[in-house]
């Protein structure tokens, strides 16, 4: 059966090269760009295809940008999942794909609610051509589609050579608005000589500036006709690929199911291929489906619809885990066929658990061990045979601070089991007295020491550190004999010390309670082959390298520690380890990759723990060498945004009285706020509570409060402070002064203000002054010549 199907994929590649000639043994892929912009044609005679400066004239030169390097975490802005980036859709120009669906040309939020109909998880839009930057690509869009909870892409054509530099600017403006990630649309260009560096600089210098912002490149589907093309260099950069398998102008309306096949073998043989360092080019595979009609027959919705599935059913899929993303070329074209749109609507992809949406994590408890006392940990043992130090300084041992470290400080919890006992002993830590419930992750920074000679390692050198949620935290988690274990957990060793098709514990294992999870289960993000969970599987080697020695004060004080650990083992290096609990699933990730996902997770409240297992007998050769660090463990939940009520309303109170508006509010992390007078920030009035002690007529007006955290915040209906009126006033004298002051003395609250008004006619009434009353009284006094003869004076409180 193989021999068959190796000999009829030789025909079809024969078929092509004979069908038009042209370059690269692959003419279909020789001028990509232009026949999907103009129905399949392949260019004229004359027609330079690498001309596209008749696109728009929307177009501004891209102003240099200083590219500052910032530093990398352990996942992409955004939360993009590069390796579940779900469905796409690629915007040519923008007018045109309004008017594709019958709208006005600058009908934008029309487009976007198209997008947000047919199902996508992200849009990418076209943002430059060369050394120009496409003004359809602006804040306006941005901000339109992710309102609509939509991902966008900026994506420009290149061509490199002199152009790189106007290019990389290009790329920048994009991020710069706002873009969640650039996808690098380079193709027959870059099969030139000179270009593989010209792509190492290109993508470099975009990684660099946003070294967390998703980048992925569309290059040729078919690699093995396109061997001067910059595969390695673009990969090893790009958190992912999109190849252009465009099945009706590469093999006509039939061939969109041999249009995966053939990709997928090319893929396989090509990742296969890699060595050393190259291997880092291995990257999520995400194709671009044909949704543009060809001049080898129109695209219809079957088509898509056999496209889709046999990206979800094939076998040995080259990308881990199964393809995951698909996106369609082009947005404006989708409506040349009635099935079309329907058949993209209908497509599904990824995994449904997961999502692009950025989710912002805060710590609900956490625990750097600087201290030496370990207290708010319970430690369970196997036995005696375990040791526990926590505010153990580990720079004795030539380790570097911890990633997460504050300060540089280089404490942490040093574990260790089978110490000299000889026999399988685990210990497990657990926050004492804690439970999670929802969605949470538990985070730390953790070290695997091994004793050499590597990179086997000496005498008992595999050694596991583990951790796991969902556990009651009174328990060890191991699998020894009488285990109680529960939750989910993980383990992982130093050394990659264990046969890498074992059925028995791998390098990298999950257990569900007392159950190892094999390699065939389908949790592991490596696939389902039986080394899956062996250090040198090539998706274990890529998300954990490897290659490393002991530290240079071990390699002097101990001469068995020499050489380096193989690909994929973890020993000597500074890791992340996450292991989060979100809905009904529990993810484990190693430096932001994941590496497991266990569906059917208990929901019911439950604790975490970090932990050291040796599994096996035999001791180690050198117990100061075989140990396992933890560092600034963190219990994170999902940031959650304010949510607040006032406990009064309205407030009146007597001039010079005490007013006091009070606020609840739950969020994560807690909120902080900031009080508004009449929409105004009053200055450092930041707590829950603001008083004013003594209220004058400048605080008449309305109070309200915003909470805010760093998932969003919110704005307090206003309430009202109002001046109680004081008791009425009775004048008590009126006096005529020998300077012919006019003196009117009158009885009145004490604290209240009293207005003195006069008229003419009882009728019209103009303020004359006003007095606060003291010790129950007041007095006006009026100089002559005020008008105040012939007047009619009354004295009524305020307000």
């Amino acid at each position: 059966m193989k021999t068959l199907i190796s000999l009829r994929l030789g025909c079809l590649l024969i078929l092509g090269s004979a069908l038009v000639s042209g370059a690269q043994n692959e003419p279909d892929d020789a001028a990509l760009y232009y026949r999907r912009t103009h129905g399949g044609a392949m260019p004229p005679a004359g027609v330079d295809p690498s001309d596209h400066s008749g696109e728009t004239d929307a177009v501004v030169p891209a102003k240099p940008v200083v590219i500052v390097h910032r530093p990398q975490t352990d996942r992409l802005d955004r939360g993009v999942d590069a390796a579940n980036l779900g469905k796409g859709d690629w915007i040519w120009r923008v007018p045109e794909s309004a008017v594709s669906l019958g709208l006005a040309s600058t009908d934008v939020q029309g487009m976007i609610n198209q997008a947000k109909a047919a199902g996508l998880k992200w849009i990418t839009v076209k943002c430059g051509d060369r050394g120009n930057v496409w003004t359809q690509f602006n804040t306006d869009l941005i901000n339109r589609a992710h309102a609509a909870g939509l991902l966008i892409f900026g994506w420009a054509y290149v061509y490199g050579g002199a152009d790189t530099d106007a290019e990389i600017n290009v790329a920048l403006n994009a991020m710069n608005l706002g873009a969640d990630g650039f996808i690098i649309d380079a193709e027959i260009e870059y099969e030139a000589v000179g270009q593989k560096a010209n792509a190492t600089q290109y993508a470099g210098a975009i990684k660099a500036a946003f070294p967390n912002r998703f980048l992925a490149h569309a290059p040729f589907p078919i690699i093995s006709s396109h061997p001067a093309y910059p595969y390695v260099e673009f990969g090893t950069l790009c958190d992912a690929v999109m190849p252009q398998a465009y099945w009706a102008d590469i093999g006509g309306t039939a061939y969109a199911a041999t249009m995966v096949t053939r990709m997928n073998t090319e893929w396989n043989n090509w990742q296969n291929s890699l060595i050393g360092t190259r291997r880092n080019a291995i990257k999520p595979i995400v194709p671009i489906g044909q949704a543009y009609n060809s001049v080898k027959g129109n695209v219809d919705g079957p088509q898509i619809e056999t496209f889709m599935a046999a990206l979800k059913t094939i076998p040995a899929p080259a990308t881990t885990r199964g393809f995951k993303g698909v996106s369609f070329w082009s947005f404006q074209h989708q409506n040349t066929a009635p099935t079309k749109w329907p058949a993209i609507s209908a497509a599904t992809i990824g995994d449904s658990t997961e999502t692009n949406a950025p989710v912002p994590w805060v710590a609900v408890f956490q625990d750097d061990f600087d201290s030496t006392a370990g207290s708010g940990w319970t430690v369970n043992r196997s036995s005696t045979d375990t040791l526990a130090t926590f505010g153990y300084d580990y720079a004795a041992d030539g380790i570097a601070a911890a990633p997460h470290s504050t300060g540089g400080t280089t404490r942490g919890v040093k574990l260790e089991a089978n110490r000299s006992a000889g026999a399988a002993a685990a210990l497990s830590l657990s926050p004492a007295g804690r439970s999670f419930s929802g969605d949470y992750r538990l985070r730390f920074d953790a070290w695997i020491n091994v004793n050499g000679p590597l990179p086997g390692g000496g005498v008992g050198s595999t050694e596991f550190l583990t951790a796991g949620v969902g556990t009651t935290g009174d328990r060890v988690q191991w699998d020894g004999a009488g285990s109680t274990a529960d939750g989910i957990w993980v383990a992982c060793d130093g050394d990659g010390g264990v046969s890498d098709t074992t059925s028995s514990l791998g390098d990298y294992s999950v257990f569900v309670g007392t159950s190892l999870q094999p390699a065939t289960s389908g949790v592991y993000a490596s696939g389902t082959e039986a080394n899956a969970r062996g250090n040198f599987h090539p998706y274990n080697s890529a998300a954990v390298p490897g290659g490393v020695g002991a530290p240079a004060v071990q390699q002097a004080a101990y001469a068995q520690q020499t050489g380096a650990i193989n690909p994929g083992a973890a020993g000597f290096a500074w890791h992340e380890v996450i292991v989060a609990h979100r809905g009904s699933a529990v993810d484990w990730f190693i430096d932001g990759v994941r590496m497991a996902t266990v569906p059917g997770a208990s929901t019911a409240p439950g604790n975490v723990f970090v932990g050291y297992w040796d599994p096996y007998a035999s001791i180690s050769d050198n117990a100061a060498l075989s140990f396992g660090l933890v560092d600034n463990v963190r219990v994170e939940v999902p940031a959650t945004a304010p949510i607040l009520t006032l406990s009064r309303t309205n407030i009146s109170v007597k001039l010079g009285g005490t007013a006091q508006f009070a606020v609840v509010a739950t969020g994560a992390p807690d909120p902080i706020f900031q009080w508004l007078f009449q929409g105004a920030p009053l200055a450092g009035e930041t707590h829950t509570t603001l008083i004013l002690p003594t209220v004058g007529t400048h605080d008449v007006g309305a109070y309200s409060v915003v909470a805010s955290n760093l998932a969003g915040s919110v704005t307090s209906m206003a309430a009202q402070l109002t001046v109680l009126p004081a008791a009425a006033a009775t004048f008590q004298s009126i006096t005529v002064r020998p300077d012919l002051t006019l003196q009117l003395s009158a009885a009145g609250e004490t604290g209240g203000l009293y207005l003195l008004e006069a008229s003419t006619n009882l009728v019209n009434w103009s303020e004359v002054g006003s007095q606060v009353a003291t010790n129950g009284g007041f007095r006006f006094d009026l100089a002559p010549g005020q008008g105040m003869d012939e007047r009619f004076f009354r004295a009524r409180s305020w307000p």
